[in-house]
């Protein structure tokens, strides 16, 4: 069937982020090295929780310190764990000739509420051209679980079939083949656009 709706992925996909400078800025905030912060954040699944909204945010900052051994100011931790990311520019023609041609857009993200609502309110793109948005907090589900792919294109109102899916991470774009959808690896805008028209998605560009 013809694409109907297209998912694109949050992190490196419609903006970048560089996980060693948020390292490094918490770093800075707490006064710990960075291992110490990676193994509080990953080793036990701290962050994955939050990604799948387990935890609130006071409960993922108190989980955070208790690890660390240290109570830093929840605001200077808060913009440091947050102020990492940055517009990848090179995607904008690629959403504004889907808008043109008025494609349905969403975003599937493995993301926590505190990065999700940082790059929503500093890229307006995010809030205005993606109808669907399934931000992995909100729903409790992770890529490349099946059932995150199901509820995304439930949302979307289309058949799997007719959605298409990209994602930097190959394990989420073999999830998604496993579900049904169409999806490729993001590598780049250009990529990305041939891999569209390749499917018979009409683009301005």
């Amino acid at each position: 069937m013809a694409i109907r709706f297209i998912f694109f992925d949050l992190g490196k996909v419609l903006v970048h982020f560089d996980l060693h400078r948020m390292m490094r800025q918490v770093s800075e905030v707490t006064g710990v090295d960075t291992d110490r912060i990676a193994a509080a954040l990953f080793d036990d699944r701290l962050h994955e929780r939050f990604e799948l909204g387990e935890l609130t945010i006071d409960e993922y900052h108190r989980g955070f310190c208790e690890r660390i051994g240290r109570q830093p100011d929840l605001a200077r931790l808060h913009r440091a764990a947050t102020e990492f990311f940055e517009l990848n520019v090179s995607i904008l023609p690629v959403v504004s000739a889907l808008g043109q041609t008025r494609f349905r857009l969403g975003v599937l993200s493995n993301t926590c509420v505190t990065h999700w609502e940082y790059c929503r309110q500093r890229y307006a793109f995010l809030r205005e051209c993606f109808q669907v948005q399934v931000p992995s907090y909100s729903v409790g589900l992770l890529k490349p679980g099946r059932e995150i792919y199901d509820l995304a294109a439930r949302r979307a109102g289309v058949a799997p079939d007719e959605v298409f899916f990209t994602d930097d991470i190959l394990e989420n774009v073999e999830g998604a083949r496993a579900a049904g959808w169409h999806a490729a690896q993001f590598t780049g805008a250009r990529q990305l656009a041939e891999e569209l028209r390749k499917r018979g998605v009409p683009m301005n560009l």
